[in-house]
């Protein structure tokens, strides 16, 4: 369990960092109050944040780094019997940080792009020619190839 554990404080200091564009250490001292104050569902009671802390996570969530859910109970016997507590929860979308450090750490692709600055393109722009086929293959009479 401690290499999940510091899979999960990672990886959520990670989300938070590239998420919000914090330092590395103020990310890790947010992630890790985010798990002390997380049951083992990865779900903080809303109630017991205080107003800083729950400005906090409306961004983070802005961000999808922590989602929201909500309980509802219906109480029993007493003077309010039948009607609703509701619970609100913040929740770790673990799915979504793992989605956003993937891409914060994916190798950027260069691709080759052709700009035509006059709006005319060159004149064999629209002419289309077959390709090669590779060694050992010889074309059929209807022009498929045909492997030795």
């Amino acid at each position: 369990m401690p290499d999940e554990e510091i899979a999960n404080i990672r990886t959520l200091t990670k989300g938070i960092k590239y998420a919000m564009g914090y330092k590395e250490q103020d990310s890790e001292k947010l992630a890790y109050l985010i798990l002390d104050m997380a049951n083992e569902d990865g779900r903080i009671v809303d109630i017991t944040l205080e107003t800083d802390e729950r400005s906090i996570f409306y961004d983070l969530s802005e961000k999808r780094v922590l989602g929201t859910e909500r309980d509802e109970t219906v109480l029993g016997p007493g003077p309010k019997v039948g009607r609703y507590w509701r619970t609100n929860f913040w929740k770790i979308e673990w799915r979504n940080i793992a989605g956003i450090v993937a891409k914060a750490e994916a190798p950027e692709i260069e691709t080759e792009q052709t700009v035509y600055t006059d709006g005319k393109l060159p004149e064999d722009a629209w002419v289309r020619t077959k390709p090669a086929l590779p060694d050992g293959v010889k074309a059929g009479a209807s022009g498929t190839p045909l492997f030795r």
